[in-house]
């Protein structure tokens, strides 16, 4: 794929610098990025991958639902102009991106060297399209690896917390990395939905591990879909004096257009007694000051 032409005689540059420029949330800014194709091989075919469910379908309902998952940060950083971020597990840099447009100074990390190849050149294209520099860092790093000399006023994580091992230790060190009176934000599959329960075990059946090895040759262990219930992160991250703030529920139909007309029921049922059972939540804790 050529190299994308950001000249203001370009017409689909224009059409493409608007989306992105007047996106309304996270949901709008990613669909740009499934409309247009962006990136050029091989980060193309990185982001079709990683983005599959939504490439198939990403109508108005999935859309709010994934806005829906960043809620609670962008609410933070909002509070906090210039707020220093740390997104543990960036996968293709999505939600980095969109926190450092919003004001945040972000330092996203993941182990994975093609996701960090991607997430760069994404930042580098989004830059030439909105005529600005974002403070957005990508690192090829584990969290068990960052210096606690650099703690953050916000550390977000994204469906990534199922996949940080060993458990303890890490919660451990992202509690280090946390400023005193600093948020920590997680975003999660929920243990409780016995769907996705029933899924999963179909998926992966009773094998909750896998090694890594990295392009260094680094072995890391990872959680397969070792999926957590917000009553548990309450309670490992209230041990380390990181105290719940909230738990909000949202989400249980799967992304499918079938259920796009069930939008308002899926929103009515994460306001009364079935809300635990919805398949994705939102916690947010504060670290002691």
């Amino acid at each position: 794929m050529k190299r994308q032409d950001y000249s203001s005689e370009n017409p689909a540059a224009n059409n493409i610098k608007g989306q992105l420029k007047e996106a309304k949330n996270i949901g709008d800014f990613l669909s740009c990025w499934l409309e247009n194709r962006l990136l050029e091989s091989p980060h193309q075919e990185v982001f079709d991958k990683y983005y599959w469910s939504y490439r198939r379908h990403f109508g108005q309902r999935m859309r709010e639902a994934y806005s829906e998952q960043i809620k609670e940060a962008i609410e933070l950083i909002k509070a906090r102009p210039e707020a220093k971020v740390l997104e543990i597990g960036f996968g293709l840099g999505t939600e980095s991106l969109w926190l450092s447009m919003e004001g945040a100074n972000v330092v996203a990390i993941d182990i994975l060297g093609d996701f960090e190849k991607a997430a760069r050149r994404r930042k580098e294209i989004l830059e030439q399209y909105i005529g600005q520099m974002l403070n957005c860092e990508f690192r090829r790093t584990s969290v068990m690896d960052l210096d606690e000399e650099e703690a953050y006023d916000v550390i977000w994580m994204e469906q990534a917390f199922h996949h940080l091992e060993p458990r303890e230790a890490v919660v451990d060190k992202i509690v280090s990395l946390i400023k005193p009176g600093g948020h920590l934000v997680v975003s999660e599959v929920n243990a409780l939905n016995p769907l996705m329960q029933f899924q999963l075990f179909i998926s992966r059946g009773t094998n909750m591990y896998f090694t890594h090895v990295d392009e260094d040759g680094k072995k890391i262990l990872i959680g397969r879909e070792r999926i957590v219930t917000a009553q548990r992160l309450r309670h490992i991250f209230a041990k380390r004096h990181v105290y719940c703030k909230s738990v909000r529920y949202f989400r249980i139909f799967p992304n499918h257009p079938i259920f796009d007309k069930f939008g308002r029921l899926e929103k009515l049922m994460a306001r009364n007694w079935m809300a635990p059972l919805q398949s994705h939540f939102n916690y947010v804790g504060q670290r002691k000051g």
